[in-house]
């Protein structure tokens, strides 16, 4: 059996209208959110159909690992839960692994067999990801744009700013990240917070927070 390792506690992912996380930039995440929901309506209806089936297991997954559920919403933006998904550059299956990160995690990719579509061994590929990512960056923001830049890029714009915050270090990451990075806060809050919305528009009194 392996030992027993105490981790320290994990920090929560932030969701739009959390004040105390986003301080000044509360406002432009909640109006980003509102903006994403709007253009993306079509594809967070799919997903939210896919999901009732996906869920569970990556919750389950990510719990065991002791990472946040929120995370699972890194494969909506990833892939739309498609365990089929290809993109462009080669990365495969709901959390679209690049074969060397897959391989690095233990994952077996060859001609007979790819275990970046299985959602089992993918996902808890991705836990051990998300959680080697964490261990270095220690902001699941910073998580989430490491995962789709890698961590050079991010470990380079902390050394260049001083900063482990997003928004200071943001115009320094690639733009596709940047994107990213902010398409998770918004799939993120429209999931736990307009989850019954989805496929309408929001109210016009839907409030984001609560009132202090």
């Amino acid at each position: 059996a392996e030992p027993l390792v105490l981790r320290p506690k994990v920090q929560p992912v932030p969701l739009a209208g959390e004040k105390l996380y986003f301080g000044s930039m509360n406002d432009y995440v909640i109006n980003y959110t509102k903006q994403y929901m709007a253009s993306h309506n079509r594809t967070l209806h799919t997903v939210r159909d896919r999901s009732t089936k996906r869920f569970s297991l990556i919750d389950n997954i990510l719990t065991k690992h002791n990472i946040p559920k929120e995370l699972k919403y890194l494969a909506v933006i990833e892939s739309a839960l498609n365990h089929n998904a290809v993109s462009p550059v080669g990365a495969v299956g709901p959390w679209q692994f690049m074969e060397s990160t897959a391989r690095l995690m233990g994952l077996t990719v060859n001609a007979k067999r790819d275990d970046r579509k299985d959602w089992y061994k993918s996902t808890n590929a991705a836990a051990k990801y998300l959680n080697y990512l964490y261990g270095q960056l220690d902001d699941w923001l910073l998580v989430v744009a490491a995962y789709n830049s890698g961590p050079t890029p991010v470990q380079r714009a902390i050394r260049r700013t001083g900063s482990k915050s997003f928004w200071d270090i943001r115009k320094y990451l690639p733009k596709e990240t940047q994107g990213h990075v902010l398409a998770f806060i918004a799939t993120a809050s429209i999931f736990e917070k307009l989850h019954s919305y989805i496929g309408n528009a929001i109210p016009g009194d839907f409030k984001f927070y609560q009132d202090d």
